[in-house]
């Protein structure tokens, strides 16, 4: 081949290259823009209302009324094949709309919390609904990040469990539908740990029981939506949101701290060689991953905070199972190799 054949070879390569580099950065730069624009249009709105330039209720009517404008100018965008454009548009006017609202019940008492409840309820599934047509995650992303923050910002009526349980449920399961549905897998390791933390806010610790039901309703649907899709996001939260209602419900045991400590080492130790064992029998790389993950936490979590807080008997009996464990899954990966060479 010529060196001038070899040049006109590679240049579709060049080109190629060339516009998926402009694309992350033009997807870069306009996410920075829509954020940075929000932010200095709620300082002014809050200044010029500090300042009585405008009134309370003013500031909160125009800061929606600008935000509408940013939404229609968004469909306007997107209608013109501006897609990019559009997205940041759109979510800089739902953020200046949901502080917007949100200021209106918490700062100057315009609307009643139960309406604040609801205006911030439908301005997430705003975003939702953009982000589908749009197709765009991080959108959808922002609106349920705004859904879970929702009855935090309202945690004195937002806190009862009866209202806030079926809600954070809702979100989570609609956040598991469409990551599934949309094949943004992004969506499942994101929303479903943060609506994790979410209920533990709302509900610790006085009702520590329904975050233990909260987390074990959580792992039940993404190992129902892993069966159906077969989502390794879905399953590995699954596990995630399982351990994480066997160690909450272990931590209100009435056993000593040190007994308590040894033994979430223990169940995680355990579950992780389980989960090793079973990947390497099927194959399975995220099984094996996943398990081999956790016993780097149970390794991690022994050196750096077991062995200077344990008690020495339960220190020495830490040590011990865990390097039992240890010698349990090289064990695994030896018979693995066998049948692998074999």
């Amino acid at each position: 081949m010529s060196r001038l054949e070899a040049d006109r070879v590679s240049l579709p390569l060049r080109s190629n290259s060339e516009p998926s580099r402009a694309g992350l950065g033009l997807k870069t730069i306009n996410r920075i823009g829509a954020l940075t624009l929000a932010i200095g249009v709620i300082f002014f709105f809050k200044y010029a209302v500090d300042e009585n330039l405008i009134g309370a209720a003013s500031g909160v009517f125009v800061g929606v009324l600008l935000g509408c404008v940013l939404l229609a100018a968004g469909e306007w965008l997107i209608r013109r094949d501006e897609r990019v454009f559009a997205q940041g548009v759109s979510g800089c006017g739902l953020a200046i709309i949901y502080i917007s609202t949100y200021a209106a019940f918490a700062f100057y008492k315009i609307l009643l919390e139960s309406a604040g409840f609801a205006f911030l309820t439908v301005v997430s599934g705003v975003a939702v609904f953009l982000s589908i047509r749009y197709r765009n995650p991080a959108i959808a992303t922002l609106g349920f990040i705004g859904a879970l923050l929702t009855p935090i910002l309202l945690s004195n009526s937002g806190s009862d469990p009866l209202v806030a349980f079926p809600f954070l449920l809702l979100v989570a399961f609609t956040a598991l539908f469409i990551g599934i549905r949309q094949q943004w897998a992004i969506l499942i390791p994101v929303v479903a740990p943060m609506a994790a933390v979410a209920a533990a806010f709302l509900f610790e610790p006085k009702h520590h029981t329904v975050f233990i039901w909260f987390a074990l309703s959580l792992s039940a649907a993404h190992f129902a939506a892993y069966a159906i899709s077969r989502s390794a996001a879905a399953y590995i939260v699954g596990h995630c949101a399982l351990l994480l209602a066997g160690l909450r419900w272990l931590d209100l045991s009435d056993l000593q701290r040190s007994a308590v400590r040894e033994l979430a080492s223990l169940i995680l130790g355990v579950y992780g060689t389980m989960l090793l064992a079973y990947g390497l029998a099927l194959s399975s790389t995220v099984n094996r991953l996943l398990g081999l993950v956790l016993i780097g936490i149970v390794i991690g979590k022994l050196y750096l905070l077991d062995v200077w807080v344990l008690a020495r008997v339960y220190r020495i009996s830490a040590f011990v199972g865990l390097g039992a464990l240890l010698l349990l899954a090289s064990y695994f990966y030896s018979r693995s190799d066998k049948r692998r060479t074999g």
